[in-house]
């Protein structure tokens, strides 16, 4: 709201600052200054001390592809007549960084695309874009079924695919465990029991020991 407006309307500098969000000294030099028929001074552009080498911030970011460090990029700008402090000039650096990385950055997870291929196969393929161009190549191997289905459901049925081999594995080795305990077992009731043997300390008769 308009401060002398809302002076006129509530009559005090306390209630006029919260009302608009201000302090009372300041409400109080605006009320003063238009009692006085004086008018706001025209704002004057504040230039930062930073400006003069803000493009040799951007120059050197862009050519080492965000990685040069302020600490490295302080003695340049010094010599370019940077003034100010390091902690300004980590700011600008730090903003610089963020500026290119949104207009030049590489993307963290590229496009996929699915590529139909003849016999009802499907390729997921990568897009990359590099400085000759876009570029593609295949990341996944190609899978079988589901002609018209999206990556998705081909990643699925691989990986559907994959656990029941792996169970199939499972099964087939355990079984043939099992197996070779039988024959284990079958070949001693082969042998036949061995009678038993007097125990050297009591002379008592005792099962077979197992060995």
């Amino acid at each position: 709201m308009d401060i002398i407006s809302t002076y006129q309307q509530v009559g005090s500098y306390r209630g006029t600052a919260a009302i608009c969000g201000t302090t009372p000294k300041t409400v109080k030099r605006v009320v003063a200054r238009a009692e006085a028929g004086g008018t706001a001074s025209p704002r004057v552009p504040r230039v930062r001390n930073y400006e003069p080498v803000a493009g040799l911030v951007t120059a050197k970011v862009a050519s080492t592809k965000g990685r040069i460090s302020a600490k490295r990029l302080l003695p340049a700008a010094r010599a370019a007549g940077f003034t100010g402090s390091a902690r300004s000039f980590r700011r600008l650096v730090a903003g610089a960084k963020v500026e290119w990385r949104r207009e030049d950055h590489r993307g963290r997870r590229p496009a996929v695309d699915d590529l139909r291929l003849p016999g009802g196969h499907v390729a997921l393929v990568h897009r990359l874009h590099g400085d000759g161009g876009s570029q593609q190549r295949a990341c996944h191997r190609y899978s079988e079924g589901n002609p018209d289905g999206d990556a998705a459901q081909t990643r699925r049925e691989d990986r559907r695919q994959g656990e029941q081999t792996r169970s199939a594995q499972r099964g087939a080795f355990h079984e043939a465990q099992r197996q070779a305990g039988r024959e284990t077992h079958a070949q001693t009731d082969a042998e036949g029991t061995p009678p038993p043997q007097e125990h050297p300390c009591c002379g008592k008769s005792h099962g077979a020991t197992k060995k």
